[in-house]
């Protein structure tokens, strides 16, 4: 059930999120619009329509900006867990939602979204922040398979990069990544 791959994602998010020192928010990501606090504040400001759209009670995107000094990771702790809470519900992801259009999509390919968010957004700030997580092996086999089944559509509406190469027998986090349009070799 795709429903009980949240909160193993959301808490390996967490634990990067926790490991994240102040100082590293200037630092560059492999998501190449984004340091580390203008992905921060990608989230925080996407996070609020995510955890709309589980909840079917539609919210807009939060303010665009770059993450607070102040509060950064207090507000993204408490927006992990409110998506955390939103989409480890059976019933979120069932039938039709809304994120941010007025049109409604399956709620499963939100919750997909959802999901993906959690793991390769969670790679990127790891990866920028010098952390190595582990996420479970049948969890990272599901994002992979959303992945695959949306790229497409992820790139025509430019949420992912173009395909990076990666080989058929590397390990699924990193063919994950490449369909997502990252290269699971980056380095600050």
């Amino acid at each position: 059930m795709t429903a009980a791959f949240i909160p193993p994602a959301a808490e390996t998010f967490t634990s990067i999120v926790e490991g994240i020192d102040d100082d590293q928010l200037a630092g560059p990501t492999p998501c190449p619009d984004y340091d580390v606090a203008g992905l921060i504040g990608h989230l925080l400001h996407y996070g609020p329509s995510l955890v709309g759209a589980g909840t079917r009670e539609p919210a807009p995107p939060g303010e665009a900006r770059p993450a607070d000094p102040a509060t950064w990771r207090a507000d993204l702790l408490a927006q992990t867990d409110r998506l955390a809470t939103a989409w480890s519900r059976p019933e979120a992801w069932e039938g039709e939602t809304r994120m941010v259009g007025p049109d409604p999509m399956p709620a499963s390919m939100i919750g997909g979204i959802a999901l993906a968010e959690l793991v390769v957004h969670g790679w990127d700030l790891a990866r920028a922040t010098g952390q190595a997580p582990t996420w479970p092996a049948d969890l990272l086999d599901h994002v992979h398979q959303q992945l695959v089944g949306m790229a497409e559509m992820g790139r025509q509406m430019g949420a992912f990069g173009p395909e990076v190469a990666v080989p058929a027998d590397a390990p699924t986090l990193d063919r994950l990544l490449g369909v997502a349009g990252r290269d699971p070799a980056w380095t600050p």
